[in-house]
């Protein structure tokens, strides 16, 4: 991935050809390198969200920043990052991303206390898991990933 993404910049390329190189050594990157996989999303994110044919697969990344953002206890950037870019997830008819963003989106808010909210986007994100998705065994591992992602309170702890 790093000779991919050093390929395109000797070439001078800035758009998706970049960008993808990008994403591929954020995810590669993502267990041994956590500050280079979040550079890595955000200049790609930054590359697709330029140009309107690629927001679409900015909305991909945008999966990537609010897991980033839900395990270092960011719910509200969480919320702003999904809102970001539910458009352009609807606008691509992709429900199983835009399923998957409801679900932080819902969990985000679990953590912020807004249990009702949360409630409704988790309802709401089911319906589209159901139809974009389809397994539910894939969709409940899915909703237990993100959930694990949250960074929990110690019982009887206080911060």
């Amino acid at each position: 991935a790093l000779r991919a993404v050093n390929h395109a910049r000797a070439r001078d390329w800035k758009d998706h050809r970049l960008a993808f190189s990008l994403f591929a050594l954020g995810r590669l990157s993502l267990a041994t390198d956590g500050s280079l996989a979040l550079s890595s999303f955000l200049q790609a994110s930054e590359i697709y969200d330029a140009n309107p044919a690629t927001r679409v697969h900015s909305a991909h990344l945008g999966v990537q920043l609010a897991a980033y953002a839900l395990s270092s206890g960011q719910f509200e950037l969480v919320a702003d990052t999904v809102d970001q870019h539910i458009g352009p997830t609807i606008a691509a008819q992709n429900a199983g991303l835009l399923a998957t963003l409801l679900m932080f989106k819902a969990e985000a808010y679990d953590a912020m206390g807004r249990t009702a909210e949360a409630k409704t986007i988790r309802l709401d994100s089911m319906g589209w898991a159901r139809y974009g998705i389809g397994d539910s065994g894939a969709i409940r591992q899915m909703i237990g990933g993100i959930s694990a992602l949250t960074p929990r309170k110690p019982a009887g702890g206080s911060s």
